[in-house]
C-alpha cells in the first residue's frame, strides 16, 4: 500500500511560517518519517513550480513559505537542500524567481538555482515510449534525491498540474518543446522514470482553478499533501480537486510504467480524509467557455481535443493580457481534425496540432500533441521567442 498524508491548517487566514513548518513535520510523521531521504550530508534538490513571473498569492506557483520551511527541516536533519527550477519555455527563470518571492529565500541563506544558466547533461531513458533521451542539468543529476513541490492547480492542457507534470521543469526548453511534438503526456511519464521524486509535497495552501497554469483564480485551501509514491500523491491531489485520476493522462501513463499506483484501493490516506478537504475546482474547460473571441477572428475548434482547444484559448488570454489582442484580427485559426480547409490566405491561417499535419503546407502549421503555447503565439505574433505566459503579478479575486 502507498501512503499519502493530508494535513490541514485549522487556524484563520493564511498559515504563518511556524505553522507551515509544523504541518510539514506532521505530514512526515504520518508517513513514518523521511530519514531515508533526509540523511546527513545528502544533497537534496527541491523542485517548486515557478512556471512564470506571477505572485505566490495567485496559487499558480509554489508558495515560498512551504519551500523555506522544508529547507529548514531538512537542514535540521543534517541534509544539504537547494532549490532549482527551469521555468516554462521562453520564460526567464531568474525573473520568475524574483516575482515569486524566492529571492527572499536566498536572502535567508537558501541556495536557489536558475537551472537554465547551468551546464546541460543528457540522460538516457531506457524504457521511454516517446522520449529515449532527455536533456537535463548538472545540478539535477548530481543531487542525491529530488523532492517535488508542485502547486495544486488546473492547467490549460490537462485537467490538473501536479507533481509528475512539475518534473518537466527539470529539462531544457528544447526538450520541453520536443515532448509537445512527440506526445506530451507520455513524455511526462517517460521523464519521471529517470528524474522521479523521492518525495512529493503538493502545496495546497493556495490552489489555482480555471484557466491554469497562470490565468486562473486562487483557491485558499490551507492543505499540504505528501507522500513517497509520486503517482499516488498526484492521484490523491486530483481527487481533492474533484478530478478522477484515471482521467489525467500523465497520471495514468505513469502508473502504467510502474512508477506508482493511482488505484484508490491501493492507497492509504493518513491525516485528513479526502472528503474533509476536497473541493471541485473549476476546470480549464469551464473557464474557456467564458473567454470572448475577438471580432475579426475566425476560430474553429469543433474537432479539437481539450489540449489543443484550451491551448488556443490560453494564448488568446495571453495576448489579451499582453496588449496584443489586435494581432488575431483577420486570422483563421483551426484546431482539431477537419476534412478540408477554408479558402483563406495561407499566411493568415494557423493550423494547431498534429491532427492537421496533412495540411501543413497550406497554412501556418503548429506541430504538437498538444503544441506548446509559445509556438502558437509565435505563429500569431511572428516572434518565435515569445514567452509562454504574460506576467500577471496580482491575483484575481472571486
Amino acid at each position: 500500500m502507498s501512503v499519502v498524508a493530508i494535513v490541514k491548517y485549522k487556524g484563520e487566514g493564511f498559515p504563518p511560517p511556524a505553522s507551515v513548518k509544523a504541518m510539514l513535520r506532521e505530514a512526515f510523521t504520518l508517513l513514518g518519517g523521511i530519514g531515508d531521504i533526509a540523511a546527513p550530508g545528502k544533497r537534496l534538490l527541491l523542485k517548486p513550480n515557478l512556471v512564470a513571473e506571477v505572485a505566490p498569492e495567485t496559487g499558480a506557483v509554489t508558495h515560498p513559505v512551504v519551500v523555506r520551511a522544508l529547507a529548514e527541516l531538512l537542514r535540521e536533519a543534517g541534509a544539504d537542500p537547494f532549490v532549482a527550477e527551469a521555468s516554462a519555455v521562453g520564460v526567464d527563470t531568474e525573473k520568475a524567481i524574483q516575482a515569486t518571492g524566492y529571492q527572499h529565500l536566498r536572502d535567508n541563506g537558501i541556495e536557489v538555482l536558475d537551472l537554465k544558466s547551468t551546464e546541460k547533461v543528457k540522460v538516457e531513458i531506457p524504457n521511454g515510449k516517446v522520449a529515449r533521451q532527455v536533456t537535463t542539468f548538472r545540478p539535477v543529476v548530481e543531487a542525491d534525491a529530488i523532492i517535488n513541490l508542485p502547486s495544486l492547480k488546473t492547467h490549460d492542457q490537462a485537467p490538473v498540474s501536479l507533481g509528475l507534470k512539475n518534473t518537466k521543469g527539470l529539462i531544457d526548453d528544447a526538450d520541453k518543446r520536443r515532448l509537445h511534438m512527440t506526445g506530451l503526456f507520455q513524455g511526462i511519464a517517460d521523464i519521471n522514470s529517470v528524474l522521479g521524486a523521492a518525495l512529493t509535497v503538493v502545496d495546497g495552501l493556495i490552489g489555482h482553478e480555471g484557466l491554469g497554469p497562470v490565468y486562473g483564480t486562487p483557491v485558499p485551501l490551507n492543505v499540504l499533501i505528501a507522500g513517497k509514491d509520486p503517482v499516488a500523491v498526484d492521484a490523491v491531489a486530483a481527487r481533492v480537486m474533484g478530478v478522477e485520476p484515471a482521467a489525467v493522462d500523465y497520471i495514468r501513463l505513469a502508473a502504467a510504467l510502474g512508477l506508482g499506483t493511482l488505484a484508490e484501493s491501493e492507497i492509504t490516506v493518513v491525516g485528513e480524509p479526502v472528503a474533509a478537504v476536497c473541493r471541485r475546482f473549476v476546470s480549464s474547460l469551464d473557464a474557456v467557455r467564458s473567454i470572448q473571441v475577438p471580432g475579426g477572428l475566425d476560430l474553429r475548434h469543433d474537432g479539437a481535443c481539450t489540449g489543443c482547444r484550451n491551448t488556443v484559448f490560453s494564448v488568446l488570454k495571453d495576448t489579451e493580457m499582453s496588449g496584443q489582442l489586435e494581432k488575431w484580427i483577420g486570422h483563421t485559426v483551426i484546431a482539431g481534425a477537419v476534412p478540408d480547409l477554408p479558402p483563406v490566405d495561407p499566411a493568415k491561417l494557423i493550423l494547431v496540432g498534429n491532427c492537421l499535419r496533412c495540411f501543413r503546407d497550406r497554412g501556418q502549421f503548429v506541430e504538437g500533441c498538444p503544441p506548446n503555447n509559445r509556438d502558437v503565439a509565435g505563429k500569431l505574433t511572428g516572434r518565435s521567442e515569445a514567452a509562454s505566459y504574460a506576467s500577471r503579478p496580482e491575483p484575481e479575486s472571486r
